[in-house]
């Protein structure tokens, strides 16, 4: 069912904040039949911002580095530290 894509799906398991770049994410005018906005922002400074397709986000790739290498460091004596400004470790260089 289409309409199941459009739940509302509270907080995020990652922790990362509302990624409207997110390759995952529809354009504001997806399935449009009149061109009009289907999804539209609260705050339309993100109204463009929708639906990026020429790479993953930085959110996206840090939900994948979460997913998938959030333990890679953990051999090693010290751990991958703890990044600022919302980033994080680079699983090929603990």
């Amino acid at each position: 069912n289409i309409a199941d894509a459009f739940a509302i799906i509270p907080g995020s398991p990652t922790g990362n904040p509302y990624d409207y770049g997110s390759v995952m994410h529809y354009n504001g005018k997806a399935f449009a039949k009149n061109d009009k906005a289907t999804i539209e922002t609260i705050d339309k400074n993100y109204q463009q911002t929708m639906g990026w397709r020429l790479g993953l986000s930085f959110l996206d790739a840090k939900a994948i580095n979460h997913r998938y290498c959030e333990h890679v460091c953990d051999d090693y004596p010290w751990h991958a530290p703890d990044c600022r400004n919302g980033g994080y470790a680079n699983p090929n260089n603990c």
